[in-house]
């Protein structure tokens, strides 16, 4: 249901929803920034974010105003201490032998900017939604400041304490998203991580407060996504995909951010195993994987894309034919109208990060696609809402491929059954069902 506010919606998040370039309308990766920017559809939207220069500018029902950070300070703050801290930390990836104080400096830094910029542009009685690890510290800045209409969304898991809480000033982040009015993480393992890492640092939490720390899932503007099930989606994709349908290939999808959360090695290594173990399926299935490049400055991101270079040329090597290679490997950003074609054509959708907070992926192949099913990782979130949907092991590129190969088999009736189920919670989950649930 649409929930009607008096007021403008305020969005506060470090990443825009569009970058800072003349003309250019393509929204920033990422299904959270998707979502969000679909709430212009129905509320008067305004946007403050860092970016590389200040501006303000409002086009199409959306106001950004853009606060330029500096790029020394932007690197200690969100490529270190974001990127290579909060981050693989959040995500079970322990990736350092210490962590160095001047990074987190630089965080606290960059938060103060942000709630100074915010207490020149907006009153205090305003609607304000703070999203996610880069801004944790800003809701207690906020409420210093006389704000107190502060929300606040963990989009990244929280997991168990006794992991993350070799985080230095981890009970100053707890202490900074306990700032806001209303918290919110997307499943109750998330929240009940949250609120035991506020005990293990004896940091007290009132009744009051307990009721207003929530799990609810963000969700997608369905009736957009009902839209685009209509569209034709990319011709030349289109003509791409399909021509692999009509020779008979089975068609996996698969789109992810570079990020060694995704699972995107094991999903190679899944396809391998599946035709060394089921060599009747040799030209008769293709995955198309596609990777949206991300982070490439930081060298572990580099490295990675170096290792899923060589892991797919390892595999179609291995398998190819005159006319046929097992995995179709696009390395850019692709379009909304590219994706809706490979999702409206795919069979079966991969989706198995080894760590997530939600991941949307799921949602969108549901709305776009009646026929198919996805597979999903039982270490993302969404895994809790989608009961009727394969889950993996990510970890276990061998079950991913028998899961594979079980789908092929499976009575095509029995899997629109399940689309079907599943693209009903779907609905019922959609944006609009959190932001009630994210505003006081």
């Amino acid at each position: 249901m649409v929930i009607e506010l008096k007021d403008r919606l305020n969005i506060i998040s470090y990443r825009c929803p569009t970058p800072y370039v003349k003309g250019f309308t393509e929204l920033s990766t990422g299904g959270v920034v998707a979502s969000l920017y679909s709430l212009k559809s129905s509320h008067k939207l305004n946007w403050i974010c860092y970016d590389i220069m200040n501006s303000s500018e409002t086009n199409n029902g959306l106001s950004i105003k853009r606060i330029k950070i500096d790029r020394e300070l932007n690197e200690m703050y969100y490529g270190k201490y974001c990127n290579s801290y909060i981050w693989p930390l959040f995500h079970y990836i322990s990736n350092v032998e210490f962590f160095d104080q001047k990074y987190w400096l630089a965080y606290k830094k960059a938060n103060e900017i942000m709630a100074e910029a915010i207490s020149k542009t907006l009153n205090k009685q305003e609607l304000i939604i703070i999203n996610d690890y880069h801004l944790s510290l800003l809701p207690q800045m906020l409420k210093e400041k006389g704000y107190h209409k502060i929300s606040f969304f963990w989009h990244i898991p929280w997991i168990n304490y006794e992991y993350v809480s070799r985080l230095p000033n981890l009970n100053d982040i707890v202490k900074g998203i306990l700032g806001s009015d209303i918290i919110g993480f997307h499943t109750k393992e998330f929240r009940d991580n949250f609120i035991e890492t506020a005990r293990y640092f004896s940091i007290e939490i009132s009744e009051s407060k307990l009721k207003n720390i929530k799990n609810v899932p963000i969700g997608l503007n369905t009736k957009l996504y009902e839209l685009n099930k209509s569209l034709k989606g990319n011709s030349e994709m289109n003509k791409q995909v399909q021509g692999l349908k009509r020779k008979g290939s089975k068609v996996i999808g698969s789109i992810s951010r570079l990020d060694m959360t995704k699972g995107i090695i094991q999903k190679i290594q899944a396809m391998d195993y599946l035709l060394d173990r089921h060599k009747d399926l040799i030209g008769k299935i293709v995955l198309i994987m596609v990777v949206s490049p991300s982070r490439t400055s930081i060298k572990e991101y580099s490295d990675l894309k170096k290792e899923i270079d060589r892991a797919v040329g390892n595999v179609n090597s291995k398998f190819r034919t005159l006319d046929w290679s097992p995995i179709l490997y696009i390395y850019r950003r692709i379009s909304q109208a590219e994706l809706v074609s490979i999702m409206k054509n795919s069979d079966i959708f991969l989706i198995t990060p080894i760590k997530d907070g939600l991941n949307l992926v799921p949602e969108e192949y549901l709305l776009l696609n009646d026929t198919g099913i996805p597979i999903i990782s039982k270490f993302a979130g969404i895994s809790n809402y989608l009961n009727l949907v394969p889950k993996v092991n990510p970890y276990d590129p061998m079950e991913i491929s028998e899961t594979i190969f079980n789908i092929i088999n499976e009575d095509k009736k029995e899997i629109k059954r399940k689309n079907l189920e599943m693209t009903k919670i779907v609905k019922s989950l959609d944006i609009f069902n959190w932001l009630n649930n994210m505003i006081l």
